[in-house]
């Protein structure tokens, strides 16, 4: 079974605006957009797992058995992962892009065949960092946080683990959210150089809200302007 948290520690410049994501240069319009998640499905063979879902010049493709939102605002290291399991194909799966080398953002559901409690799931993503990071520190903002997003429905709870370590001699901020919803292990990474780390926070805050409130309604939301009325 895939670790709960990937190795993977790309750097990142960040593209966050007002709305979630800006329209990338990458995708011209909505029908670039969708054969690149055409491509990307069935690059990865995972079409039994992943539909392609796009409706604007971003690329969307939702898990079939969670409902999980994958976006890609660029081509660059665009993936989507079905990963071994215990359990049926599909119970763990994944999805992560990353801009320019500097930042990566993953998501990654696990289903299994007991409740997994949410003290549970976030002392295992931290066992996990653990491991691969072992010099890593808790990571705090100089001055004020970014505030928090108000969530636009009623969502499970969501705990944070911020931290920071060394990667090729550069300090390096990342920030993993863990989530329950519907039995299914929510974990979401975002890694960028540590100077960007209230940016990160902000994307990463923002995307796992999203995940959740698409997973909780099973309604997918407009990459470019998320809650919109």
């Amino acid at each position: 079974m895939r670790n709960w948290i990937s190795a993977t520690a790309g750097l990142c410049v960040l593209f966050l605006c007002g709305p979630v994501f800006a329209q990338s240069a990458d995708f011209p319009n909505a029908a670039a957009a969708r054969a690149f998640a055409d491509k990307l499905i069935a690059d990865e063979k995972v079409d039994d797992q992943f539909e392609n879902i796009t409706s604007s010049p971003i690329p969307v493709a939702r898990h079939r058995g969670s409902g999980l939102i994958c976006t890609f605002p660029g081509i660059e290291q665009s993936t989507l992962r079905v990963y071994p399991s215990d359990g049926p194909r599909g119970d763990d799966v994944g999805c992560s892009y990353n801009f320019s080398n500097a930042m990566t953002v993953s998501m990654y559901v696990n289903h299994f065949p007991q409740d997994v409690p949410l003290d549970v799931a976030t002392q295992a993503t931290w066992d996990e960092l653990a491991k691969l990071y072992p010099a890593a520190e808790p990571f705090t903002f100089d001055g004020d946080a970014p505030e928090a997003l108000p969530a636009p429905y009623a969502l499970p709870e969501m705990r944070v683990i911020r931290f920071a370590f060394d990667f090729d001699g550069e300090p390096v901020f990342s920030r993993s959210a863990v989530a329950v919803v519907d039995g299914w292990v929510v974990t979401q990474r975002v890694t960028s150089r540590a100077a960007y780390a209230k940016a990160a926070e902000s994307l990463g805050e923002a995307q796992m809200i999203i995940a959740m409130a698409q997973m909780v309604t099973g309604a997918p939301l407009d990459p470019l302007r998320p809650f919109s009325p």
